[in-house]
């Protein structure tokens, strides 16, 4: 009975089609019995059982043929089912099949949609391309900025070899300088060394450590959160008690968060000691705000602009866009 669900599924959905679709996709349906090519092709290149996506490149190369798929949600979950279909079938004929679908399996908390990739290519908008256009600005920026760490561009005039760049460099020069890249990451991964031990370098270690735990954590998740045909396996790789450690990558984010604001706080405050001044509060926060904005909207722009192009295939474009919005 196992071997030969995949088959019944891939005849039940064939029937199917036939029975509620229009016409010109209904001829395309009945003359491939007749086209051992593009019949073979439709088997071959469809799923066979749930999250099971076919072959999306191998359907789109067979002539005549294009790929379709079927997404069902339901109750925290996402199933796929992928279909090589004639290319008379539209995706208002596989939205036919979705909402017959929707029938047979009766629950209104289970919805059925049927997508054509294809049909869903990203359009360039004014905003992309005005994304393009700063991103590319940027880029020249950034370029501009190793040029001036590295060559005499930018230099005061009578500015010695030895002199430090910050010394050399005309304020136009320094602007410029703040977008090197090479300087930026030096910055970042190797900053300067205390003058006498501190005990709290050892908090920006554990700090480290975490932020890695964190991102393996959220990480294996994404993977596991694509269409996954045999569950079982899935249940194999939760069940050993070593999984527990994957499951410790979502706590890291406390621990993450504690250190920082932990060492935050310690700095301000032996500052603050140490010039005998009162707390600002406001220029506090403003501070952080400075520090995290420009980041922050910096990613979530790349998101905006470049994140669709970034990929290709049956469900990418169908589930990415979401992803966006969210």
């Amino acid at each position: 009975l196992n071997m030969l669900r995949p088959a019944l599924i891939s005849v039940s959905l064939f029937l199917l089609f036939i029975s509620v679709h229009s016409i010109s996709c209904d001829e395309a349906l009945l003359g491939s019995l007749s086209n051992s090519g593009a019949m073979v092709g439709i088997i071959l290149n469809s799923g066979k059982y749930i999250n099971d996506l076919g072959d999306y490149d191998g359907c789109n190369n067979v002539p005549n043929l294009h790929y379709g798929s079927f997404k069902i949600t339901g109750p925290g979950f996402n199933a796929y089912i992928g279909i090589c279909i004639p290319q008379e079938c539209k995706v208002e004929d596989l939205r036919v099949v979705a909402d017959a679908l929707e029938k047979v399996i009766g629950s209104s908390s289970i919805k059925v949609g049927g997508y054509i990739p294809d049909n869903m290519d990203p359009e360039v908008t004014v905003g992309n391309a005005l994304g393009f256009v700063f991103f590319g600005l940027l880029l020249a920026v950034v370029l501009i900025g190793i040029a001036t760490e590295y060559t005499s561009l930018f230099n005061k005039p009578g500015a010695q070899h030895g002199d430090k760049i910050e010394q050399s460099k005309t304020k136009l020069g320094l602007a410029f300088l703040s977008f090197s890249f090479t300087r930026n990451v030096r910055k970042i991964f190797w900053g300067p060394k205390p003058k006498e031990d501190d005990y709290l370098v050892i908090f920006n270690g554990v700090r480290v450590l975490s932020l890695f735990y964190v991102i393996f954590g959220h990480g294996y998740f994404s993977v596991i959160q694509v269409p996954i045909s045999d569950l079982d396996s899935v249940s194999r790789t939760l069940h050993p008690w070593l999984f527990a450690i994957v499951l410790g990558g979502l706590y890291a984010v406390d621990v993450f968060f504690f250190l920082s604001a932990f060492l935050g706080a310690y700095l301000m405050l032996s500052k603050f000691f140490r010039r005998r001044t009162t707390m600002n509060f406001g220029l506090i926060y403003f501070h952080r705000i400075y520090r995290l904005v420009f980041p922050i909207g910096f990613i979530i722009l790349f998101m905006i602009v470049f994140f669709i192009y970034l990929g290709d295939g049956p469900i990418w474009n169908l589930d990415v866009p979401g992803m966006i919005d969210g």
